[in-house]
């Protein structure tokens, strides 16, 4: 009784071993997703909270430029947005 417990497990582990490897290979040889380092990000219209206008990111060519996601409900992301608000006064703009 004792080892057909073991025969199972033992089973159950090869199947296992077999399913992540198979996922691993599969992962491997998979062709990457979206924009690769070092391209050109795809183009984007956005609307400025501050100055009520709508820009590009094409039209930012050649500055920095910060792009974050907030949820209303994230406490981090309350902060981050209470930041970037402050940020333009800090400056002086």
């Amino acid at each position: 009784m004792f080892l057909e417990k073991q025969g199972v497990r033992v089973k159950h582990y090869f199947y296992m071993f077999g399913i992540l490897f198979w996922a691993h290979v599969a992962s491997v040889n998979a062709e990457p997703t979206g924009p690769s380092v070092g391209s050109i990000a795809p183009d984007f219209i956005v609307h400025n909270l501050v100055t009520g206008e709508d820009t590009t990111l094409s039209s930012q060519r050649g500055k920095v430029v910060i792009l974050t996601f907030w949820a209303s409900w994230c406490p981090p992301c309350k902060r981050d947005i209470n930041r970037a608000l402050a940020a333009p006064l800090a400056d002086g703009q």
